[in-house]
């Protein structure tokens, strides 16, 4: 069966809770078995604050499939610091991951 197109955009400050959401289901469902649970708490405990929210504002992009937003990624372009690559557990296997990386990858060179 043929995986849905994901669309890449410019985040807004309204997608920081699902950021958020994304990033504590992501650490918990991948790195589980990698961390203590306290350490996983620690990373991805709480609500959305008002630090995170101003980056996903300011420097993360979403990967949306059908309007949906189904990972994240952000760049610094001053000195091209790729980080905050997230999935959805629903989406993941699908390339969205891979293609997020490439996107800010060739945001990066663009940015020098």
């Amino acid at each position: 069966m043929h995986s849905p197109a994901f669309i890449i955009r410019k985040a807004t400050r309204a997608d920081a809770d699902v950021a958020w959401r994304i990033r504590r289901a992501a650490v918990m469902s991948e790195c589980i078995n990698a961390y203590p649970l306290k350490q996983l708490d620690e990373w991805t405990g709480g609500a959305t604050s008002k630090a995170f929210a101003d980056a996903v504002e300011e420097r993360f992009l979403v990967a949306t499939v059908d309007e949906r937003v189904a990972g994240t990624g952000m760049i610094d372009v001053t000195t091209g610091k790729i980080d905050a690559i997230f999935v959805d557990p629903a989406y993941m296997k699908r390339g969205i991951g891979a293609g997020m990386v490439l996107h800010l990858e060739t945001l990066a060179r663009a940015g020098g």
